[in-house]
């Protein structure tokens, strides 16, 4: 198993708030890692006994940042709500190819997994779920632009899908033309 160091943000007894590196996956994806969020977390903190881990929210996992994991039941359950409920607030970075014309923007637009794919995801509006992001310019360089986006939904992938249909890939996303 690779060692993997996460940076731990908060610790109580209820939560985690960890900073996730690029290149590491939440939980075991369908490649069968050795190495996830989750085992590095459980090899750098003490569990009580019989209570597990829970992973609230995911990152992609070439995405860097803030993590949350519940340790308990109700933790879980809280935190849940709150997502559901869009009262916790995302905000990602994003270096996009491109410069768009106007300062700012939402791409409200379903999203749904691309036919014949276990990891892609396309705009679907026959099998999908409704999906909004905004986003802003925050600085623009030659050919590239450092925007904020804010997704209102989590979908799987959005915000790297909706910036492609905004016609501002990501600059280092290989699935979606970056």
């Amino acid at each position: 198993m690779r060692k993997t160091a996460l940076t731990i943000l908060h610790e109580d007894d209820a939560i985690v708030v960890l900073d996730k590196p690029s290149g590491l996956p939440c939980i075991p994806e369908r490649h069968g890692e050795a190495t996830t969020v989750l085992h590095a977390l459980k090899a750098m903190i003490e569990q009580p006994p019989g209570r597990l881990l829970r992973v609230v929210h995911r990152l992609d996992r070439d995405t860097s940042g803030v993590m949350l994991v519940a340790r308990t039941a109700d933790a879980q359950r809280g935190l849940t709500a709150q997502f559901m409920a869009r009262t916790i607030v995302k905000t990602y970075l994003a270096i996009v190819r491109g410069r768009p014309a106007e300062p700012a923007g939402r791409v409200d637009a379903p999203i749904g997994q691309k036919r014949g794919s276990l990891v892609s995801v396309c705009i679907n509006p026959k099998r999908s779920r409704p999906a909004v992001t905004d986003w802003e310019v925050i600085e623009a360089f030659v050919g590239y632009t450092l925007v904020r986006c804010r997704p209102l939904t989590g979908r799987q992938h959005q915000i790297r899908v909706h910036m492609q249909v905004a016609g501002l890939p990501l600059a280092v996303d290989e699935l979606y033309g970056g």
